[in-house]
C-alpha cells in the first residue's frame, strides 16, 4: 500500500498473500496516465431477461473454464468474452461485474472497469468493494471530486465509510474521527516538545555535514520499497530519512539521529515498535520549495499522525479534510491522514518535520496485533475479488481437479499452486471488516 504524505503502513502480510504477490498475478493496475475518467456515466441498470440467469450462469461458467486455463498458461485475461456475454445476459450479480471491472483495470480499460464497478453498486448498493475500487479509479487520475462523491454515495447507503473526505480502503467503524486533534491532549506532546530543540540540533547537524543538497536523503518511499509514494508528488522534491526500519544506511542515519531516537524510545515506544515493525512510520520528512503533494487519503484509520516542526518556513502548508494549517517549529500538529489531505510549499527553503504515526487512543494495547490483521484482511479481500472469479460449489471442485492436474503434469505448477491455495476462500462482509469488536 502506498504511504501518505502524513504517513506510511505496511501490510503485514500472511504467507498465502506474501505468495500471491511474489507470483506474475492478474492483479488490478492503475494506469495513471490514462487522463480523467468521468464519474457521470449512468450507473447501469441491473437486468435478467426470462432466460437470462440459466444462459448467464451456463456462459459464466464457460468464461470460468477459460479464464483458469489462460492463468495456468500465463494469460490474465482468457474468459473475458464469455464473462461479458454473461453479464449481457443477467446483470442482477454485483459480485460478478466486480470481478469483470478488476479484468479490465488490469488491462488498462478504465472507463469499462467503472461502469463495471458502477453496475455492481446498481446491483446491490451495498457492495463495499466496488466503492472502493471507483474511489481508487478516480483518485488515481486526479479527479478527487468524483472520488468524494462515490466515498459520500457509500457512506449514505451505509456500505462503507462515514464521508466523502474519508476513505481509506481499511475503514474500521466505532472510532472517534475528526480530522484535527488538539495536540495537548496527549501527554507526551509536551515532552517532545520539550526536546524538540535537540532533535531540531541533530538535523542542522546532519544537513551542515552534507556536501550535496539530497546527500543522506531518500526519495519518499525508496529506502523501504514504497516507491508508488513518488507518484504522489506532483511538483518538486519530496525526501525522507527513515529513523527505524533496516535498510541500506541504516547504521549511518542510527549515529547521526542517536539522541532523537534515544528520546523516542522513552517517550513513545509504542510508536517505535510500530514503525520497527512496519506498521506504522517515524521519519524526517523535507519537502522543498515549490513541491504539491497530491490530495489523497492513507489505508486505514487506525492510527494517527504528528508532525513536529523543525524547520517551517513561510508558505508551507498542510491541508486535511478542508482546513489548511501551518507548521511551527518546536510544536506539534496531530491529525487523522485517513482523511482527504495535501501538501503545498510556496516558500523559499526546506521545510522538514519529526513525522510520528501513533496508535488511535480508543484502540487499547491488547487490539493493535489484531488491527494490523483487519487491515491485512481487508486488503487480502479486495485482492480476492479481483483474482478469483465467483463460482458455486460444483465449479469449484471442477476448478479444483483442473488445477490438480495441472500440477501433476508439470502445467504452471507454480501459478497452480497458488490457486489452490486460494480457491476457496469466502469473500468477507464488509460489517465484518469495519467491526472494532473484531479486533477484541
Amino acid at each position: 500500500m502506498a504511504r501518505s504524505s502524513s504517513g506510511r503502513f505496511q501490510i503485514i502480510f500472511s504467507a498465502t498473500v506474501c505468495l500471491m504477490l511474489l507470483l506474475p498475478m492478474q492483479h488490478r493496475r492503475r494506469q495513471e496516465n490514462s487522463g480523467r475518467v468521468s464519474h457521470l456515466r449512468a450507473f447501469s441498470t441491473p437486468f435478467s431477461s426470462r432466460n437470462g440467469i440459466a444462459e448467464a450462469n451456463r456462459l459464466w461458467q464457460l468464461g470460468v473454464e477459460d479464464y483458469f486455463a489462460g492463468q495456468l498458461a500465463g494469460r490474465s485475461h482468457d474468459g473475458l468474452d464469455r464473462f461479458e456475454a454473461a453479464l449481457q445476459a443477467d446483470g442482477t450479480q454485483a459480485d460478478r461485474h466486480h470481478f469483470v471491472g478488476a479484468l479490465y483495470s488490469s488491462a488498462g480499460r478504465e472507463e469499462d472497469a467503472i461502469a463495471s464497478w458502477q453496475a455492481a453498486i446498481s446491483a446491490d448498493p451495498g457492495f463495499h468493494s466496488a466503492y472502493i475500487e471507483l474511489v481508487h479509479a478516480h483518485d488515481s487520475v486526479g479527479n478527487y471530486q468524483a472520488a468524494r462523491e462515490i466515498a459520500s454515495l457509500a457512506a449514505s447507503r451505509g456500505a462503507y465509510w462515514n464521508n466523502g473526505m474519508q476513505r481509506p480502503h481499511c475503514f474500521v467503524r466505532g472510532l472517534p474521527s475528526k480530522p484535527w486533534w488538539h495536540a495537548q491532549d496527549f501527554s507526551w506532546v509536551a515532552d517532545l516538545e520539550a526536546i524538540s530543540h535537540e532533535i531540531r540540533g541533530e538535523l542542522m547537524d546532519f544537513l551542515a555535514a552534507q556536501d550535496t543538497e539530497w546527500a543522506g536523503w531518500s526519495t519518499v518511499g525508496h529506502a523501504t520499497n514504497y516507491n508508488d509514494d513518488a507518484d504522489l508528488v506532483a511538483a518538486g522534491e519530496w525526501r525522507e530519512i527513515v529513523l527505524f526500519e533496516d535498510f541500506e544506511d541504516a547504521a549511518a542515519i542510527r549515529a547521526a539521529f542517536s539522541k532523537t531516537r534515544e528520546h523516542l524510545r522513552r517517550l513513545l515506544p509504542d510508536a517505535v515498535a510500530s514503525a520497527e515493525s512496519g506498521m506504522g512510520a517515524i521519519i524526517l520528512s523535507a519537502v522543498a520549495p515549490g513541491t504539491h503533494i497530491k490530495p489523497h487519503c492513507s489505508g486505514h484509520n487506525l492510527q494517527l499522525t504528528c508532525h513536529l516542526g523543525l524547520l517551517c518556513p513561510d508558505g508551507a502548508q498542510i491541508r486535511v479534510d478542508e482546513t489548511w494549517r501551518t507548521w511551527q517549529q518546536g510544536r506539534c500538529l496531530l491529525f487523522d491522514d485517513s482523511y482527504e489531505h495535501e501538501v503545498k510549499h510556496s516558500g523559499d527553503s526546506l521545510r522538514v518535520v519529526l513525522l510520528i504515526n501513533v496508535w488511535h487512543p480508543c484502540i487499547a494495547t491488547s487490539q493493535r496485533e489484531m488491527a494490523g490483521t483487519l487491515d491485512e484482511l481487508a486488503q487480502f479481500d479486495l485482492d480476492q475479488r479481483s483474482c478469483i472469479p465467483p463460482m458455486d460449489v460444483d465449479q469449484k471442485q471442477r476448478v479444483a481437479a483442473q488445477l490438480d492436474d495441472a500440477v501433476s503434469a508439470g502445467r504452471g505448477a507454480e501459478r497452480a499452486e497458488w490457486l489452490q491455495a486460494n480457491l476457496n476462500w469466502m469473500p468477507m462482509p464488509a460489517a465484518q471488516l469495519q467491526d472494532l469488536e473484531f479486533l477484541e
